[in-house]
């Protein structure tokens, strides 16, 4: 139903690209507010990823063991990318990743909007999850959706007025 529910957003954010292209061991965690998007990201990732497998968190019970449930996955169903989404509702998450990440070969993306659970983290996530902050929906990335194309202005154009006149159109 994820997968499904992806293709209704045709538009993919900044990090869909970065977080397609690294297949890296290292496991990936996007952090940010409610209501910026992280779902849907995760979903049009798995969407696009063979042998993938997304879950919410917040569906099942808190006291799910997540190691025995991607190891089964794996070994059983060949679901070599798992997207988890919420993570921070599994009360016992951080332990699993660390022993995820030490004993299978698996692909984690995950989403939480409790950034500061997986930095205070009793079990060492430091050298096995990399952290992408999702930030709302900016200017730039309106532009962006509307098929504008902006380089990057410098200082010395801004004070001397060489604003591109896409900006006259967008106040």
């Amino acid at each position: 139903m994820a997968k499904r529910a992806a293709k209704k957003f045709e538009y993919k954010r900044y990090l869909y690209p970065e977080l397609e292209a690294d297949q890296s061991k290292i496991f990936k965690a996007i952090v940010g507010p409610r209501g910026v998007g992280k779902t849907v990201l995760l979903q049009q990732l798995c969407s696009n990823t063979q042998n993938s497998f997304y879950m919410s968190a917040d569906t099942v019970e808190a006291e799910l063991d997540l190691f025995d449930l991607v190891k089964m996955l794996q070994q059983h169903y060949g679901f070599q990318a798992i997207f988890i989404d919420e993570i921070h509702f599994n009360k016992k998450y951080q332990k699993a990743l660390k022993n995820i990440y030490d004993f299978l070969d698996v692909r984690i993306i995950f989403t939480s909007s409790m950034a500061v659970s997986l930095v205070n983290s009793a079990f060492d996530l430091s050298l096995r999850v990399m952290l992408f902050e999702f930030h709302l929906f900016s200017f730039w990335e309106f532009l962006s959706l509307k098929g504008e194309k902006i380089n990057p202005l410098s200082l010395k154009d801004l004070v001397e007025g060489h604003i591109p006149t896409i900006f006259n159109r967008y106040g």
